[in-house]
């Protein structure tokens, strides 16, 4: 059996708003594009990061400000 890469951050589950796997992987790849759309048009990190959060929120819109900046510095870092 062939090794497996290391595993996508995970967003919290939420019994409000429980996403599924495929949720969960667009989440993830939503935004990263948002990101780095962002930076490509303001080269602004903080409004990139910004941009970003705003992104998780959209899927996960019971996550508090705090939850979902904390989402994305993991989504971001990881992928870095």
């Amino acid at each position: 059996m062939a090794a497996t890469d290391t595993a996508q951050p995970v967003p919290p589950r939420n019994p409000e708003n429980p996403a599924t796997g495929w949720a969960r992987d667009n989440c993830v790849q939503s935004v990263l594009s948002s990101y780095a759309e962002a930076m490509e048009q303001s080269h602004n990190e903080r409004h990139a990061f910004d941009a970003a959060a705003h992104t998780y929120r959209l899927y996960y819109p019971n996550v508090s400000e705090s939850a979902a900046r904390a989402a994305v510095a993991r989504i971001i870092c990881w992928k870095e």
